[in-house]
């Protein structure tokens, strides 16, 4: 079987790409507007309590409640909406097999990474 090639037609694309400077610039210029508007602050532990406190009392119409737990691998904190009646867990947030997950990933890379030759 041969294939021939009838036409063959060129791409122009609708927008002119940038050079590298233009995108150096623009993300510059991005960056410090960025850094002008972020400030990170650290929540006090009595705000965080009496703001899961407040979500609880919400959720008690829906009867349930959230817990707030720590992946012992990934040392990161992971939420689970439990149903109030039965005590199980509807949803997490995000999902513990994927903190797992991540957790298999960080220890196999170490493993590439530390790995003696």
């Amino acid at each position: 079987m041969t294939l021939s090639i009838q036409s063959v037609t060129t791409f122009t694309p609708l927008v002119q790409q940038p050079n590298g400077q233009e995108l150096r610039d623009a993300l510059r210029s991005h960056l410090n507007e960025g850094a002008s508007q972020q400030t990170v602050t650290v929540p006090d532990v009595s705000d965080l309590d009496q703001a899961i406190g407040g979500l609880n009392e919400a959720l008690k119409v829906l009867q349930t409640h959230l817990r707030f737990r720590l992946h012992e691998d990934t040392h990161r904190y992971y939420v689970e909406i439990v149903d109030t009646l039965e005590d199980e867990v509807i949803r997490e947030v995000p999902p513990k097999r994927f903190l797992d997950m991540m957790a298999d990933m960080y220890r196999f890379m170490g493993m590439m990474v530390d790995e003696k030759r």
